[in-house]
């Protein structure tokens, strides 16, 4: 915080008081899946675990790896191909 003071005897002065920042921390990425493995098309449902850092967490992003995205919290996502 910065402060003037322009005093009846024409003299400028400046304060600069320290004030506690604390740095913004992110979020954690983490989730569940389940089912991991079996026969395809394979729906799998995933859920958010992820924890919030400073901010709350307002959206979400997927990416399955097989092309398919979502940015719903807690997806549902069909493979309808056999991988890893």
């Amino acid at each position: 915080m910065v402060a003037w003071s322009n005093e009846a005897s024409n003299r400028n002065e400046l304060w600069m008081a320290g004030l506690p920042l604390t740095p913004a921390v992110g979020p954690t990425a983490d989730f569940n899946a389940n089912p991991t493995t079996g026969t395809v098309p394979l729906a799998v449902q995933f859920s958010d675990q992820s924890t919030a850092g400073t901010n709350p967490i307002t959206s979400w992003q997927w990416d399955f790896g097989d092309g398919g995205t979502s940015s719903e919290q807690n997806p549902q996502h069909i493979y309808a191909t056999a991988g890893t």
